[in-house]
């Protein structure tokens, strides 16, 4: 692996291990449900969500880095008054999410309403605070990426859509989140970014371009880093769901090994002088799965939950719950387990784990051999496109339905104030521009407190960080 691009601080120690295994590749099924399982609930109005205070020396700690969030149309319903609690002050860029793309090629406007009335005042306290404004289009339909990439009347006049839609909404600009392309689309894409960059500079719009976490050294991608990141402002790297919902063993959602694989290999692609156009996007979250096992890597029985971290926080500190906390030295990341009597609805019954109907049977209407509850996973199978069986059909069929029910667990894999500083350490080390978060309004207010420190004390130290020596695959950092 080239090695040029990012030499990393002595103070991060880890074991270099190899990939995210299985469960690392996310479908274009998953892409969609990832984002859906987020509806949680967030704390009421009264809660703690993102807002600290400084102390008296830390009163320009909005600049050491960039720090981009998203924020998505769940939480605001939840809370509608939680943006006004923000700490707008920490915050470069401020990602309204979502703005789907239509089959038609025209952009779904409805999550917007969720907004109502606030949506103006959003844009008001972004311009009061200098924080850029941006609308988040989104696209996870593989055939529709297609159907609109592949051809240049369609494309162009989704990127007039896009345009006029910062326009309306008084935006500063659109994040991009396409996810699941097509890899024969990869030349495509690049021309759609081209061109809505050139109708965006035209306005003084900025574009910031989400990608997923790759080795970019291997061409056979749909994303051209160089060409991609030459045209937009910035590109926001998902450091994230390398594990999630749909993975079929439990892991780190960022492993440290794979974040840094694919930073390398980014800067190596796009060069040094692109540094400060990339985001390092972190997760203020964590995944939750049924499974066979208390270790790391266990058989996964059923599709994960994913949890806001404030919730997590609340589960790890309170000792009736039960939750043994835990940390991975391969992947420098904590996870939590908890000893589970049994799927509650559809798998395994209230009662544990059964062969009744409901439970773990061959053709009743929880696990069985034809797919996922009735039918697969959704009404037409596991997606639309068909996956005939479930994808935890061979961690299930290990279990012997004629012996002992075995000890189910629930593992739960996030991020903390320890893991994200080795992430920190990677966009310090990269010169990368900064810090993405997924998502404001799941954070208790630790997470950005540690990230906000961290970055501060490297500006005070700047002149004084002594480098590692270049990374390779026999090297402990």
């Amino acid at each position: 692996m080239a090695c040029g691009a990012v030499a990393l601080l002595v103070v991060v120690c880890v074991v270099v291990v190899a990939g995210a295994g299985a469960g690392a590749q996310q479908t274009a099924d998953d892409s969609v449900q990832s984002y859906e399982a987020h509806r949680w609930d967030t704390e009421d109005a009264t809660g703690d969500l993102l807002t600290f205070d400084l102390a008296d020396d830390e009163e320009d700690l909005k600049a050491p880095v960039k720090v981009f969030g998203y924020f998505p149309h769940w939480v605001h319903h939840k809370n509608p008054r939680l943006w006004r609690r923000l700490s707008w002050d920490l915050l470069s860029h401020f990602a309204l999410f979502h703005f789907p793309l239509r089959p038609d090629g025209v952009i779904d406007e409805s999550k917007a309403q969720i907004f109502g009335d606030s949506l103006h005042e959003i844009a008001q306290k972004a311009q009061d605070t200098d924080t850029t404004f941006l609308l988040t289009v989104t696209c996870f339909d593989e055939t529709l990426h297609r159907y609109i990439l592949s051809n240049d009347a369609r494309r162009r006049e989704v990127v007039e859509n896009i345009v006029n839609l910062i326009g309306e909404y008084e935006a500063d600009g659109v994040a991009l989140d396409f996810e699941a392309i097509p890899v024969d689309q990869r030349t495509s894409f690049t021309l759609f970014v081209a061109e809505l960059a050139v109708k965006a500079q035209e306005k003084d719009y900025e574009i910031v371009v989400a990608v997923p976490l790759l080795d970019y050294s291997d061409d056979h991608t749909a994303f051209d880093l160089k060409k991609i990141t030459d045209a937009a402002d910035f590109v926001f790297v998902m450091g994230y769901d390398v594990h999630h919902v749909g993975s079929v063993n439990t892991g780190a959602l960022a492993p440290f090994d794979s974040v840094y694989a694919s930073i390398d290999s980014l800067m190596d692609v796009i060069g040094p002088d692109n540094s400060e156009k990339v985001l390092l996007g972190v997760g203020h979250y964590g995944v939750e799965w049924l499974c066979a096992g208390d270790r790391a890597g266990a058989p996964v029985l059923a599709r994960g939950s994913s949890l806001p971290f404030n919730e997590i926080s609340k589960l790890v500190n309170d000792p009736e719950q039960g939750v043994r906390t835990d940390w991975s030295i391969d992947d420098q990341a904590p996870f939590f387990k908890r000893a589970s009597d049994g799927y509650d609805q559809g798998g395994y019954s209230q009662g544990g784990y059964s062969q009744g109907q409901g439970g773990y049977s061959q053709g009743g209407q929880g696990y069985s051999q034809g797919g996922y509850g009735q039918g697969g996973y959704s009404q037409g199978g596991y997606n639309q496109a068909g996956h005939g069986q479930s994808p935890y059909a061979d961690s299930l069929s290990a279990l012997q339905v004629d012996q002992q029910p075995p000890q189910l667990w629930r593992q739960c894999w996030y991020e903390d104030e320890q893991s994200l500083r080795a992430k920190y350490q990677v966009v310090n080390a990269g010169g990368l521009a900064g810090v993405g978060i997924w998502a404001l309004g799941y954070d208790n207010g630790n997470l950005t407190h540690s990230m906000v420190t961290y970055f501060h004390d490297e500006a005070k130290n700047r002149n004084t960080i002594h480098r590692a020596p270049r990374r390779s695959q026999s090297n402990v950092i």
